[in-house]
């Protein structure tokens, strides 16, 4: 199968689901009217996806793109709060009624690559955070407990009144997740110290 050709369904799968999600929530759509305003067929949907959360979930390969390229020329403290920028920008406050039916998709259908250590965020992540710990192993770990508390951030704003989301939201939760990755490093420290003391 063509990778390009592939890639370019698999978008226009993608674009479809969104722009009928405009209108109606993940839970009213069936994948006969995704087939049809995508102009495929049944078969070609299901050629790319089990279903039509997975479809949906598809984005976040898109969105990752962005890490793929992004250049770190600061330190790895200022390295990461960049990554968690850009990673807690990727919310549209103006449309958070998107980002709900995401994790809707989310609940309903588990896809591994959400929480790979293969996505792109992840590796550029713990890279910044192994300049600091020099530990593989443990900067993976520190990292998949930041993306973890990112995602409980998200999953927060989508759960609260759309008239109770500030626009500070953005620079307090990127506020909160430099204080505890920086409460992450001091707890490492406490802990080689405490196991240097007992040797």
């Amino acid at each position: 199968m063509d990778k390009k050709k592939s890639e370019r369904t698999k978008e226009k799968i993608l674009y479809t689901i969104e722009e009928l999600m405009k209108q109606k929530d993940i839970t009213d759509i069936n994948i006969r009217e995704i087939c049809k305003n995508a102009q495929i067929s049944i078969g070609t949907f299901y050629l790319y996806f089990p279903c039509k959360e997975a479809a949906v979930l598809y984005c976040y390969r898109k969105a990752d793109e962005i890490f793929e390229s992004l250049e770190l020329k600061e330190d790895a403290i200022s390295n990461i709060e960049k990554i968690m920028d850009i990673y807690v920008h990727m919310v549209t406050l103006h449309d958070i009624r998107s980002i709900k039916q995401l994790y809707i998709c989310h609940i309903k259908y588990y896809d591994p690559y959400f929480f790979s250590e293969e996505r792109p965020v992840f590796i550029r992540l713990y890279e910044e955070i192994d300049k600091i710990i020099l530990d593989i192993n443990k900067s993976k770990n520190m990292a998949m407990k930041i993306l973890t508390m990112a995602r409980g951030l998200i999953y927060h704003v989508c759960c609260i009144d759309e008239a109770n989301i500030h626009d500070n939201w953005y620079e307090k939760s990127i506020s909160e997740l430099m204080q505890y990755t920086k409460f992450l490093f001091i707890q490492k420290q406490a802990e080689d110290s405490d196991f240097n003391d007992n040797k």
